[in-house]
């Protein structure tokens, strides 16, 4: 779930990473000289990512569930590039395979 830049720090003269959310990146972030308006910006924007985490993290545990025990979800798995989420994904969207004669 981490962007490129989540936080805005790359407006201040930080170079662009994707692990700022991790522990090594939020360790980095805290050293690192930045005004107070951009230090503000900066932990508004982890808090913000952490919420979204936490929201997240048991809907993506519970579609993974749901995809490892659906019929439908272990088939769209045997091809290449479709994995838990994704499955879940098709399924939803394409509704009731039984309309389809094969």
């Amino acid at each position: 779930m981490a962007a490129a830049d989540p936080v805005g720090a790359t407006h201040h003269g930080a170079p662009k990473r994707s692990w700022l959310t991790g522990g090594e990146g939020r360790a980095w972030l805290e050293d690192l000289a930045l005004p107070t308006q951009a230090r503000e910006q900066v932990t508004i924007g982890l808090a913000m990512v952490d919420a979204v985490g936490a929201q997240m993290d048991p809907l993506d545990r519970e579609l993974r569930a749901y995809s490892r025990h659906q019929v439908g979800c272990r088939a769209l798995q045997a091809h290449y590039g479709i994995g838990p989420l994704t499955s879940v994904t098709i399924l939803a969207e394409l509704g009731d395979a039984g309309r389809f004669s094969s």
